[in-house]
């Protein structure tokens, strides 16, 4: 028997030692599944990667700041834009740099601004699963109940719908670990304590400890919303835990978390407050009122119901029925906006509803049975109705508006916690009932295909054809803005700028006339070393000069502009009313003696001012005395 021993020790750390390669295997094949989906949902066999995915709108801004992290080094500065005198975005306070860092890392294989940010859009998906992956076995739930659960979150409506235009907001790899820390405030495992003789200890040196830092000085660093939710959420739950457990110590934990947050977001912050303090607050930027608040709310309707335009004809017939009496009423509080977003999907609904039912007819009655599961779900059904109240049209947001700061206002934003605490709730209680009820191997495996049939349903159900961007008619317009630049950048020397019309203030400006908001953007975005007048932050001197000089006659604005620098003039049409566009085309003709380059469709118009500025110097030259 003695001689046996050996062999039988070999045979029981096989498994341990091979549990590091299942594990791994277990991420790359979740990694590879959740790049199928995202290539199914974005049908990204039509895509061109180095062309945008959303070529309009806020999409346009977010394309200008990940070309300017290119051309500039980092977000705050953009020496290509705001011409003369550049643009700055220190007005507009950023938390992102941890995506700021991801977006630099990749252009060091790329100088292609698209490329370089559909990649990190990509990126995001795979991200996210694998962080939630993390999470939800960390949270003692089996790897099949997990891996469903993590492409779920992933593809929850809220991650496609944000996109390109919130770049950032749709970088959600961060939530699930933000979710970890608030969920281990209440668990038998808090973060910075440990149990020794059944006393409770804090612990500031462990590897563990440590790890709950380094999450959430990453929290804080992945944008404002986020970071704010966190740390309202791990409020909640250290004073939860206070008074449902008689521990202190676990709102302290809690509330130092949240303060390493707070101090993460400061330190993010800094080069805005830094240049605020200085230059003091620009009042003509993020002007917030406390009803946005109101406005960029949710409602459990909005949580509940199926997304727009779902692939299934009653249940989108359902959601228009909803979005159509909410626009009769939207002058007072139920228009959908942003928050039309926010969908949980069916399953996830399923747990959101559970959680609200769990809340009235189950906490707090926990026996001793499966101390993974009773618990838990205490702990969630509380968070998931703070988040609610923190979030609803009408709840507590509005009044933390009103009361404190409107600077906070999508609380609809939220939502991305909510999901995470549905989609765990429904993974629970999918593990529950396979301990509980299924015994045989027959019965494993025909659970697991349910697993595998709620996967391809939940995500039928969260995803819908208005999340495919049209990739046609972006190339286009794409190629169709990069021929006309081209063309302007063959005749204007290095660095030269050009003065853009009409005027248009930045950021955040209604349309003016036909022209979009940002479109003056689409300049810049296929230039090399063009500067342009747009951009500049608008309350600001160079923005106040850039105004003042659009809205003198031509001749009086052409002649300084080019005293100025200026040595093209670039006119979109559709931000004019059309005998007004007409009118400013003749008189620049009139001026400058020459016909304009003309973009495909006839809306953009460029005036090449050099020979008019060579004119004016000769002109000078021979008036000035010898």
């Amino acid at each position: 028997m003695a001689a046996r021993q050996p062999g039988n020790n070999s045979e029981r750390q096989r498994p341990a030692a091979s549990f590091p390669t299942i594990a791994v295997a277990g991420y790359v094949v979740a990694t590879l599944v959740s790049v199928l989906i995202t290539v199914w949902v974005l049908k990204l066999w039509r895509a061109d990667l180095g062309i945008p995915f959303k070529y309009s709108d806020d999409g346009l801004l977010t394309s200008s700041a990940v070309k300017g992290i290119i051309d500039n080094g980092w977000l705050f500065h953009n020496s290509y834009l705001g011409a003369p005198f550049g643009q700055s975005l220190l007005d507009y306070p950023s938390a992102d740099n941890l995506h700021v860092l991801a977006i630099k890392f990749l252009t060091l294989f790329s100088g292609n601004w698209a490329l370089v940010m559909n990649l990190f859009f990509l990126a995001t998906f795979p991200l996210t699963t694998l962080t939630s992956l993390f999470v939800l076995r960390r949270m003692e739930i089996s790897y099949p109940e997990a891996l469903l659960g993590s492409l779920l979150f992933t593809f929850i409506p809220y991650h496609l719908l944000h996109g390109e235009q919130h770049l950032f907001l749709a970088a959600l790899y961060i939530v699930p670990l933000s979710c970890l820390a608030i969920l281990r405030i209440c668990s038998d495992r808090p973060p910075l304590i440990r149990s020794e003789a059944g006393r409770e200890r804090y612990d500031f040196r462990s590897l563990r400890t440590l790890g709950f830092i380094i999450v959430a000085l990453l929290t804080a660093s992945a944008g404002i919303y986020y970071a704010v939710f966190a740390c309202f959420l791990l409020v909640v739950s250290g004073i939860y835990v206070a008074f449902d457990r008689k521990s202190l110590k676990r709102l302290v934990t809690a509330g130092i978390l949240a303060a390493i947050i707070f101090f993460g977001l400061i330190v993010n912050l800094s080069p805005s407050i830094i240049h605020i303090y200085r230059d003091g607050k620009n009042q003509a930027v993020a002007v917030r009122d406390p009803v946005d608040a109101e406005l960029l709310g949710t409602t459990i309707t909005q949580l509940v119901l199926p997304v727009t335009g779902h692939r299934i004809g009653f249940l989108a017939d359902l959601k228009q029925k909803y979005l159509d009496g909410a626009a009769l009423v939207h002058e007072s509080h139920t228009f959908a906006n942003e928050n039309d977003w926010t969908p949980l999907g069916l399953i996830g609904s399923a747990g959101f509803l559970f959680l609200l039912g769990w809340l009235v007819f189950a906490r707090g009655r926990y026996d001793g049975r499966d101390p993974a599961f009773y618990p838990l779900l205490d702990t969630l059904s509380v968070l998931n109705i703070s988040a609610l109240l923190l979030a609803v049209i009408g709840g507590f947001g509005l009044l933390i508006a009103m009361l404190f700061s409107p600077e906070i206002r999508a609380y609809n934003r939220i939502g991305v916690y909510i999901s995470f605490f549905a989609i765990l709730t429904v993974v629970l209680v999918l593990g529950r009932l396979r301990r509980k009820y299924i015994r045989t191997h027959v019965g494993q495996r025909l659970f697991f295909v349910v697993l595998l049939l709620l996967l391809a349903g939940g995500i039928f159900d969260q995803t819908d054809k208005s999340m495919v961007p049209d990739y046609n008619e972006i190339r286009k317009a794409y190629a169709s803005d990069a021929a006309f630049v081209n063309k302007i950048e063959a005749v204007m020397p290095a660095q030269a700028m050009v003065f853009q019309l009409p005027y248009a203030p930045f950021p955040e400006n209604p349309t003016i006339a036909n022209m979009p908001d940002y479109h003056h953007l689409t300049a810049y975005l296929h230039s090399h070393d063009i500067r342009w007048s747009y951009g500049a932050m608008k309350g600001r001197n160079g923005d106040l000069w850039l105004r003042k000089v659009a809205n003198q006659p031509p001749p009086e604005f052409v002649k300084e502009i080019v005293e100025n620098g200026f040595r093209g003039v670039y006119i979109n049409r559709n931000g004019y009313a059309p005998g007004v566009a007409v009118e400013l085309e003749t008189a620049m003709e009139d001026i400058l003696k020459e016909k304009p380059v003309v973009n495909d469709d006839g809306s953009l118009l460029f005036f090449d001012l050099t020979g008019y500025a060579r004119g004016l110097e000769q002109e000078q030259g021979a008036s000035s005395p010898s």
